[in-house]
């Protein structure tokens, strides 16, 4: 390797995918740890930032005032505020978890932060103990139904603990092999409703 490309790629930056539209929250935390591996303080992030969003964040950027501008927590509340502050979207991210199933071959820990970003975005200022019941509920409700029976007959875990009883009895055999035979169907009947909508049209 020559003294130039080492020192190319000793200068590189570390910068996360440009924001368009979804969780601002899980990109921000992304563009901060971003900052930290570069040595970004606030007012360089306050520069770096905009240069990171396409699309509508982008227009949410242009359409802020300067006063928004100026001052690197303001920014990032204004722009919070348009990606999920309001009711509607609110409303739209409880809907979402209620729905929230663990997809086919997901894994635990994916499944469990997708629960806890779609709370978030729900109730913000959510207290813990509702937090721990709600996301266990869901966590439970949402896991396959071989899962679901062995996490049932644990009434007393915490939502934490749940989670991580979850990941040690999906590795058994004998539930691993019973998720995927359900993992099997849900995909057919998934496949089966697209074919009976296509078939309707």
């Amino acid at each position: 390797m020559t003294t130039s490309t080492a020192t190319t790629r000793a200068n590189l930056l570390s910068v996360p995918e440009t924001f368009s539209d979804g969780d601002f929250g899980l990109w921000l935390r992304k563009f901060e740890l971003c900052s930290t591996a570069n040595g970004w303080k606030e007012d360089e992030m306050l520069k770096r930032l905009p240069t990171l969003l396409s699309g509508k964040a982008f227009v949410v950027f242009e359409r802020l005032g300067d006063d928004k501008k100026e001052d690197f927590k303001v920014l990032i509340a204004a722009i919070k505020e348009a990606f999920g502050g309001d009711e509607t979207s609110k409303h739209i991210a409880m809907m979402e978890f209620c729905r929230r199933a663990r997809k086919p071959g997901e894994d635990i820990q994916v499944f469990a932060y997708g629960l806890e970003t779609l709370l978030s975005r729900a109730i913000p200022n959510i207290g813990n103990d509702e937090r721990d019941t709600l996301l266990k509920q869901q966590f439970i409700e949402g896991s396959s139904p071989a899962l679901k029976r062995e996490l049932l007959q644990r009434p007393s875990l915490k939502y934490e603990e749940t989670v991580k009883i979850a990941q040690q009895l999906d590795l058994t055999p004998e539930l691993s092999s019973l998720n995927t035979d359900h993992d099997v169907n849900l995909t057919r009947v998934q496949r089966e409703n697209v074919s009976s909508s296509e078939s309707t049209v």
